[in-house]
């Protein structure tokens, strides 16, 4: 009985290999004759997805910027104009800056940062800074490298401002090398959209 079936066996194989092959090849010569190709042109307009700040700073005591301050935030810091008294040992002046993101869409994570005055001097590291927004305090009475990269609670939404207050006192135990000295003071901001 088995001689019988072993000749079927070999002609069926065969025969199923053959019908594979035919069956592969409409397959291709289907797929082929429905590929078809055209140019496509794609217009990409970023405008919309832009990152942007602009910065404001005054002396004034209750000061918010107008829409006329606004400048902007890069590449140079922005100066604020401390009042002309020159700082006496115990004492500190205030000011305050601002930033907005003037993003259409985007929202961003904002840093502010202290810049070292392009010429060194005795007073700048003996200053103080205090930095807060609202109620919320980012420095307390800190020396220049405590103030050099602060983030911002938050991210700051298209079109929003932050206004920032910043005290700058010099310590009552100053050496006295540093009595009529002036400096400059800058602030710079940075950001990153989310």
């Amino acid at each position: 009985m088995t001689p019988p079936t072993l000749p079927a066996r070999r002609w069926r194989r065969p025969v199923l290999a053959a019908v594979g092959v035919c069956v592969a090849s409409a397959i291709a010569v289907t797929a082929a004759s429905t590929v078809n190709w055209s140019d496509v042109i794609v217009a990409l307009d970023g405008s919309d997805n832009t990152f942007d700040l602009q910065v404001a700073g005054s002396d004034v005591p209750g000061w918010q910027p107008t829409a006329a301050e606004w400048q902007q935030g890069r590449p140079d810091p922005v100066v604020v104009a401390l009042p002309a008294t020159v700082l006496e040992p115990g004492t500190s002046v205030q000011a305050r800056v601002a930033v907005r993101n003037s993003s259409p869409r985007l929202a961003g994570s904002i840093r502010v940062h202290l810049v070292d005055p392009a010429t060194p001097n005795a007073l700048f590291p003996e200053l103080r800074f205090t930095i807060s927004e609202g109620g919320h305090v980012y420095a307390a009475a800190v020396p220049p490298t405590g103030a050099a990269d602060i983030p911002l609670t938050g991210a700051t939404a298209p079109g929003e401002d932050r206004v920032l207050d910043v005290e700058v006192a010099l310590p009552a135990d100053a050496p006295a090398s540093v009595n009529g000295s002036v400096t400059p003071i800058r602030l710079m901001f940075t950001g990153v959209n989310l």
